[in-house]
């Protein structure tokens, strides 16, 4: 397996604060490297391609569980309201009947 598969397959299995914890080290890592470059200190020009990768990836993972958490938070919600006002409909139902035979 390529070095890229590995690192795709380690993101993929990381939890959101790992992600969040890696995407913050890989920016600083980033950051450390546009100092290096402007120091003339860098060895090896590839980092830089590297490490904007990674932060995509880390960046598209936090962003992807994120909002799948918020996706799923809004359907149970819907799915809330709907039972409610079912229940509501039930209800409105039954009060309706209860008035009827008082009369």
């Amino acid at each position: 397996m390529s070095k890229v598969s590995e690192e795709r397959r380690e993101i993929r299995e990381m939890t959101l604060e790992t992600a969040v914890e890696e995407l913050a080290k890989s920016r600083r890592n980033l950051f450390d490297l546009r100092l290096q470059q402007g120091r003339g200190e860098v060895k090896d020009v590839r980092e830089f391609a590297k490490t904007k990768k990674r932060v995509a990836r880390l960046m598209y993972k936090v962003h992807a569980e994120t909002h799948f958490a918020l996706d799923e938070d809004a359907a149970d919600d819907e799915d809330l309201s709907e039972t409610d006002a079912a229940a509501e409909d039930t209800t409105a139902i039954a009060d309706d009947e209860t008035t009827e035979d008082e009369e």
